[in-house]
């Protein structure tokens, strides 16, 4: 018998803990959250990649070449510029299916999906707390450090 079925798709799992494997193809984005942002990777190399952000730290002396008319701001790539200036022009391109909610950042839309399936399929195994994401479950681990 097939208990833990996914609220994403229609497929279901005898082991939450093949559902919970099965969630990460939902989160395009990986399993590897950064603590500050909470955006997730696929890789912890990419993470740390990432985290560079959050400290300022130039590593590779590259330029960041394309800046911001408003506030100044420069970013390393053209794409991480447009996403940027969304937060001048208020433009929300991604809208949730089921309510109509505008959201500026594609993960913020899907964190706000579980507010409709209210699973929460993630949980550590250290005290049994559930999550609805992994990048909560990961964010969460952190305290048991």
């Amino acid at each position: 018998e097939r208990r833990f079925p996914c609220a994403l798709c229609p497929k279901a799992f005898k082991q939450s803990s093949h559902l919970m494997q099965h969630m990460l193809a939902h989160a395009p984005e990986g399993p590897f959250a950064c603590t500050l942002c909470c955006k997730a990777f696929k890789k912890p190399s990419h993470l740390q990649q990432h985290q560079i952000i959050h400290t300022g730290e130039r590593p590779f002396g590259c330029r960041k070449s394309f800046g911001c008319g408003v506030c100044g701001r420069a970013f390393g790539r053209r794409e991480t510029l447009k996403r940027h200036q969304r937060i001048h022009t208020g433009e929300k391109p991604h809208q949730c299916a089921v309510c109509g909610k505008r959201f500026r950042e594609s993960f913020h839309l899907r964190k706000h999906h579980v507010v409709h399936t209210r699973e929460r399929p993630y949980k550590c195994d250290l005290c049994g707390k559930a999550f609805g994401y992994p990048q909560s479950l990961t964010r969460h681990r952190q305290i048991h450090r």
